[in-house]
């Protein structure tokens, strides 16, 4: 073959001048999943070479949970995971829907009930005063006690909470210790809500196995007890989803799970009425 050389004859370095390596800082991004491709293709070079390549990143090592071995084909749903900050969240009254909004702040946001004085770049999602109906002496009454609210937010290891209001909150998901009694959020105290390896893995023994669909959605109840079967309709509820994990558990319920045996999960393309409205802390305005 003309031009032929033996690996030995030739090493990576001399197909192009070497460049620096400039350091690429960490930081949440809010642009949409199809905007970043994690999988790339250089242009062919003129002796016939391409090089081609995936970007992996994992969370650090204490942040891995202990006996799930993470496989190297789902590095790329980390990477994902570790540029996404972004919670999808709705609150509801009575099981009615009253609000919806997608945070954006690498901080985190804040679920609350009235004017917040604090200076903060956290998104403030606030609960709407309850329009009138048999019910609203009762919500009225949680809201008083929700001024300071919990705050959300996601680090590289997952989803965590931390409640600041008199209020008692309880929850429910992927990390409760309890599914038949309720879990109480401690007054200023750090609480992790979803683990986001945890999530990986599971989805990938989806994938592989034909397990079921990892849990990702976080349910909160303000003032009531929740878990709670002799009464399911609570007065004031949130529910909290990660938006990367909600992407993923989209693509892989549409797929069935094909698309993410490869190295490589796929990008995530969805239409634009799978994206609500983005807020940020400076354009608040209750």
């Amino acid at each position: 073959v003309p031009n032929y050389m033996v690996p030995h004859e030739r090493n990576w370095r001399e197909f192009a001048p070497e460049q620096p390596h400039p350091d690429i800082p960490y930081q949440c991004a809010s642009i949409p999943f199809a905007a970043r491709g994690h999988h790339w293709q250089g242009p062919a070079c003129e002796n016939g070479c391409q090089v081609t390549g995936t970007f992996y990143a994992c969370a650090p090592p204490e942040s891995q949970t202990p006996g799930i071995p993470i496989e190297p084909s789902i590095r790329s749903g980390e990477a994902l995971a570790l540029s996404d900050c972004r919670l999808h969240i709705c609150l509801y009254y009575r099981e009615i829907l009253v609000k919806e909004v997608t945070t954006s702040s690498p901080e985190g946001c804040r679920i609350s009930h009235g004017q917040s004085y604090e200076v903060s770049s956290l998104d403030q999602v606030v609960f709407p005063y309850p329009e009138d109906n048999g019910q609203r002496k009762n919500i009225e009454k949680l809201l008083s006690h929700l001024e300071r609210g919990v705050i959300l937010w996601m680090a590289p290891d997952g989803l965590y909470a931390k409640r600041l209001c008199q209020s008692r909150i309880y929850w429910d998901g992927p990390m409760a210790l309890c599914s038949d009694r309720p879990n109480k959020l401690e007054r200023d105290q750090t609480c992790k809500l979803f683990d986001t390896q945890r999530f990986l893995a599971e989805l990938q023994a989806f994938a592989h196995h034909g397990r079921p669909l990892p849990r990702y959605q976080v349910a909160l109840c303000f003032g009531e007890e929740f878990p709670d079967p002799q009464r399911q309709r609570k007065l004031i509820t949130a529910h909290v989803e990660p938006m990367f994990a909600r992407q993923l558990y989209y693509f892989a319920q549409q797929n069935s799970g094909h698309l993410l045996r490869g190295y490589d999960l796929p990008e995530l393309v969805t239409s634009p009425e799978d994206y609500h409205t983005s807020i940020r802390h400076s354009s608040i305005q209750e």
